[in-house]
């Protein structure tokens, strides 16, 4: 069996957060959750995981601002971030890039087929980071 894959969750929709972290789990991934935008480069930091999720619209800071922080620390600025967004618009997505998120999901998105994204987003990155 395949390593887990270690994902570190930022978003502050609490049901987000249980549905995903059932979804997941399951297929082999380990989740650290954490609500509090405050708190998720810390966590990212201190755990240093495959992938983040990182919801884009928090409360405290928002997903902008703890992407920049991520990418701008040595220790964590080589973790891919994707980020999590009801933003779709061409300008909204080039934002995301820019601030440095390697890719996004568009909420809603399939629960049914998160793992499988993920993985697919997840082989990308390792391919154009090599």
């Amino acid at each position: 069996m395949d390593a887990k894959i270690k994902i570190v969750l930022i978003d502050d929709d609490e049901f987000l957060t249980k549905l995903l972290s059932e979804i997941l789990e399951p297929e082999n991934f380990e989740i650290q959750i954490t609500n509090d935008s405050l708190l998720g480069a810390k966590l990212v930091s201190d755990t240093s995981p495959d992938v983040v999720l990182l919801d884009w619209m928090m409360p405290g800071k928002d997903g902008i601002q703890v992407l920049k922080e991520l990418k701008e620390n040595d220790k964590t600025k080589n973790i891919p971030v994707f980020m999590l967004t009801t933003k779709n618009m061409l300008n909204e997505v080039n934002h995301l890039f820019t601030a440095g998120a390697d890719d996004y999901f568009c909420k809603p998105f399939n629960p049914a087929l998160i793992a499988s994204q993920i993985r697919d987003k997840m082989k990308k990155y390792k391919q154009r980071k090599s």
